[in-house]
């Protein structure tokens, strides 16, 4: 497969929503140990709400940036 793919691996989930206030409970990512061996995974529809509160938040600094 020589496809392009792009998205987020599950550490940078854990990294950002534990920046963001959000608990080890984040359901957006796993991460389970089997055998000494870290197994990560996503759930992207865990991540649906809080990218749409993020990109609220950011439509309203712009607005308030702009004098709106």
């Amino acid at each position: 497969d020589t496809a392009i793919r792009t998205g987020f691996t599950a550490q940078e989930v854990k990294e950002k929503g534990l920046a963001q206030g959000y608990t080890e409970n984040f359901g957006a990512y796993t991460e389970t140990e089997e055998d000494g061996t870290t197994h990560w995974g996503i759930s992207y529809r865990d991540l649906i709400a809080p990218l749409v509160a993020s990109i609220k938040e950011l439509k309203e600094r712009i607005e308030e940036l702009e004098g709106n």
